[in-house]
């Protein structure tokens, strides 16, 4: 787990740190996405658990730069980047719960997923998070 302080980071070290989580991220949403047509996916949910973990961490202000620092002239790019992190964690989360029903529910903190629900219902003015928040909530009752 990369567990850096932003204050000991360069701007550029922190914006890759950055740039490694989301893109691990969207790494994973592909693993997901085509395990689903493979004989893999039980082997693929015994890392779900460290996952899940790594985007808990991510989600968190101690361990993502984004809310501690700013590497743009503006604080509103900022707030949508973080947004925007903070979105697709929920649908990598919500796509599992998806996937894998309720073999899914004893790994997945659903705690973290109504945080997420609640941070992104009071996004930026003019983001919409609509379809993704109707998705986790459909995914989580399920």
């Amino acid at each position: 787990m990369m567990k850096f302080k932003s204050k000991k980071l360069t701007p550029e070290l922190n914006e890759y740190v950055e740039q490694l989580r989301e893109h691990f991220i969207e790494s994973f949403t592909c693993f997901v996405h085509g395990i689903e047509e493979s004989d893999k996916s039980k082997e693929l949910f015994n890392y779900l658990p460290k996952v899940i973990k790594f985007l808990q961490e991510t989600c968190n202000k101690l361990y993502n730069p984004t809310i501690v620092t700013s590497l743009f002239s503006t604080m509103k790019c900022v707030i949508h980047l973080l947004q925007d992190y903070l979105r697709n964690a929920l649908a990598l989360l919500t796509d599992i719960g998806n996937f894998y029903g309720q073999d899914s529910r004893q790994i997945i903190n659903l705690q973290l997923v109504d945080d997420l629900v609640k941070i992104l219902r009071k996004a930026s003015p003019g983001r919409n998070f609509a379809e993704i928040i109707e998705y986790a909530e459909n995914v989580s009752c399920s």
